[in-house]
């Protein structure tokens, strides 16, 4: 999957460029992992908050470790298409200290909407440095659409760093992969 996106053709240009990317680690999930609440039409779902405590609490700190990089939040980027990018909002709301900048590709808010907006209205989070990034597609669905509407004026009004972006095409890998660069190098 990482090659769809054509991760390691972007980062060798960005290198020749002169931006220093660091590490890219690409986990791969399941829905189960990567939600936060149980969907009934779903069966397995809501396991996110173990999955992150394990990212968190284990490989996080042991990768940071192995390969000598900063555990400094500024230097962590998450990111995630479709399930992965509600996953990437979640653990970035639940753990800001940890994660610098979130981007969320046409992030699939609908499988837990009701749960991840009482979950950010009833917690007490204090707006950070972290910036959010919102990528969607031109065919992403209209939910898709009213969702990142509706978390990009919310993290706006509440003074986070929010950038949105709109690519033509499907909603897929590739797509997402064109912009790949572009937003992973944003300031």
């Amino acid at each position: 999957y990482p090659d769809s996106w054509g991760v390691a053709e972007t980062v060798a240009e960005l290198e020749e460029q002169g931006f220093e990317v660091g590490i890219i680690a690409v986990i791969y999930a399941q829905l189960p992992e990567f939600t936060p609440w149980a969907n009934e039409d779903f069966a397995g779902t809501g396991q996110a908050d173990a999955f992150l405590k394990g990212f968190v609490e284990d490989f996080k700190p042991a990768f940071e470790q192995k390969y000598a990089i900063s555990s400094d939040k500024s230097a962590c980027t998450i990111m995630g298409a479709d399930v992965a990018g509600l996953f990437a909002f979640y653990a970035t709301m639940k753990f800001p200290d940890k994660f610098g900048k979130c981007v969320m590709y046409s992030p699939a808010f609908w499988y837990n909407r009701q749960e991840m907006r009482g979950f950010i209205e009833n917690e007490r989070l204090t707006p950070t440095d972290i910036r959010f990034v919102f990528v969607q597609t031109s065919a992403d669905t209209q939910w898709i659409t009213d969702d990142i509407e509706y978390y990009s004026s919310w993290l706006f009004n509440k003074n986070y760093v929010v950038s949105n972006y709109e690519v033509e095409g499907e909603h897929d890998d590739r797509t997402w992969g064109s912009v790949f660069g572009e937003v992973l190098t944003e300031e």
